[in-house]
């Protein structure tokens, strides 16, 4: 089941990038993977027909098919689910996790930048490591999985030097079908990047301050520090012009908080542990404040199961909106 709504998935994460604006609904096959807009459907299908509505203005019809599951934009990475036809509960929990990002390039062109997904997977006391560094492994088998879909879903994947040095990572998708994302580093010429070295895969993305040329299969950029560190929002200006409309990021800690701090996290993914470590490596790094309503705060959010666990994913005012 899951297999052939993540290829129905994947196709539309194509088609979405070919669009040049939000149709008032498209109806989607998952199982031919036949995408058709503003018009019924009418092929034989292999799943329950699913239908997708965009903008408020857009009225749904009672669907003529009772298996026809529908949803509604009700604005960027938020869905409704308006009925769910006779989808069973689990199927459409998945297509529920995963629609928001199809979208991402559509918001990108929007906003003239990429889309920034920051993921990761925490003990109850708000940990990524241990104090060593040691982190494996803190989520589970199908937190793997999602960060895999992920990725896939993604244009590219995000890391800094220091999780590079520290877990030596391959940052392609593995655990499950879809193209491997643009690997991107921020880091410098002094690095070890052997791990991401692999003729068969698209050159790795360093963005440091360093002016330097290209290496074998990597790719040198330089962008203007502030404060001598790197801005996120310009870092992801920066990767819509090289074609790059949405990012994952994983870590590590100062990297993403980075991001945090420049407001430039569309959506945070935390996947939560039943464990507690009691020391270690903290998943964020902030400002101290002090009163409860300068804390981060998220417009929306939800949690979702992740196997036998959960993940809270909610969604930030990025470059500076409310």
């Amino acid at each position: 089941m899951k297999q052939t709504l993540w290829k129905g998935l994947l196709f539309l994460t194509g088609q979405v990038k070919t669009w040049t604006g939000l149709p008032g609904y498209c109806s989607f096959d998952f199982g031919s993977q036949t995408l058709l807009l503003d018009q019924s459907l009418t092929a034989t299908l292999d799943f329950p027909p699913l239908q997708l509505y965009f903008g408020s203005e857009v009225t749904p019809p009672q669907p003529t098919d009772s298996r026809t599951a529908q949803l509604r934009w009700a604005g960027d990475f938020h869905w409704q689910i308006l009925t769910g036809g006779q989808w069973p509960a689990e199927a459409l929990q998945f297509v529920h996790a995963y629609l928001p990002y199809c979208f991402c390039s559509w918001i990108a062109r929007r906003e003239q930048r990429a889309i920034s997904i920051a993921h990761f997977a925490q003990t109850l006391d708000g940990k990524i490591a241990t104090e060593t560094g040691y982190s494996r492994w803190i989520g589970n088998e199908e937190n793997l999985k999602h960060a895999h879909r992920m990725r896939a879903l993604c244009d590219a994947i995000l890391i800094g030097r220091s999780t590079l040095d520290q877990d030596q990572p391959r940052l392609t998708v593995r655990h499950v079908s879809g193209p491997n994302p643009r690997r991107i580093v921020l880091g410098s010429r002094l690095a070890d990047y052997s791990c991401l070295l692999d003729a068969a895969l698209e050159s790795v993305m360093v963005i440091g301050t360093e002016k330097r040329g290209a290496e074998n299969l990597i790719e040198y950029c330089s962008l203007p520090c502030e404060n001598d560190r790197l801005r996120g929002l310009p870092i992801l200006q920066y990767l819509f012009q090289k074609g790059c409309q949405s990012v994952y990021i994983e870590g590590g800690t100062q990297t993403t908080s980075n991001f945090i701090k420049d407001r430039a996290v569309d959506i945070l993914q935390l996947h939560l542990s039943p464990q507690i470590f009691g020391s270690g490596r903290p998943a964020f790094i902030l400002p101290t404040i002090d009163k409860v309503e300068d804390a981060v705060q998220f417009t929306n959010f939800h949690y979702q199961t992740v196997g036998d666990t959960l993940m809270f994913v909610g969604q930030l005012p990025c470059d500076g909106s409310d």
